[in-house]
C-alpha cells in the first residue's frame, strides 16, 4: 500500500476548524480583567525570570588600610580598579568565551526596591527569595589589602 495517504472523513472537523472553535468558546469566558491581569503580571514574571538569571560578577568593596584610604584609596575605588582591570583583559583578550558581567557592590544595589501592590513586600526582596528558591545567587568577589609589615626595621 505504497503512496497510500491517510485521509480524515468527511463527517470529522479539521484541526484548523477545531482550533477556531475552541477558540471562540475560548473568547466566550475572556474577561477585561484577564487581559489586564495578564498584561501586568506576564512582563513583571518575565522581568523576575531575567533579574533571578541574570549571571553578574559583583565585585565588593575591598578592606584597605588606614593610611591607604586616608590617601584616597578607598575601598570603593580598589574594587572599580580592579573591576576596570578585569574589564581591559577580556577586551584584549581574543576568545569565543561569554564574557563575565562585572558589577560593583554600588551599582547591584541602585536599583530602586518598588514595593509590590498588596503584598507588602519589595521587588527585591521578591528576587531574593526567587534566588534563594532556585539556589541562583550571583558571583561576588571581595577581598583585603594587606601592608606586610618588614621585621628587619622595627
Amino acid at each position: 500500500m505504497a503512496g497510500f495517504s491517510r485521509r480524515r472523513p468527511v463527517w470529522q472537523p479539521s484541526r484548523l476548524s477545531r482550533l477556531l472553535g475552541s477558540l471562540r468558546g475560548f473568547r466566550k469566558h475572556i474577561k477585561f480583567t484577564h487581559i489586564m491581569l495578564a498584561f501586568v503580571v506576564f512582563p513583571l514574571f518575565f522581568y523576575l525570570y531575567c533579574e533571578v538569571m541574570h549571571e553578574a560578577v559583583i565585585i565588593d568593596p575591598f578592606t584597605v588600610p588606614k593610611r591607604f584610604d586616608e590617601s584616597g584609596l578607598t575601598p570603593d575605588v580598589i574594587s572599580n580598579r580592579i573591576g576596570d582591570a578585569v574589564r581591559q583583559i577580556e577586551i584584549v583578550t581574543r576568545t569565543r568565551m561569554k564574557k563575565d558581567n562585572l558589577i560593583s557592590l554600588h551599582d547591584a544595589g541602585s536599583q530602586p526596591d518598588v514595593e509590590i501592590p498588596g503584598t507588602k513586600i519589595g521587588w527585591k526582596t521578591a528576587i531574593d527569595v526567587t534566588r534563594m528558591l532556585f539556589g541562583v545567587y550571583p558571583k561576588r568577589v571581595s577581598g583585603d589589602i594587606v601592608v606586610a609589615t618588614n621585621p628587619e626595621r622595627s
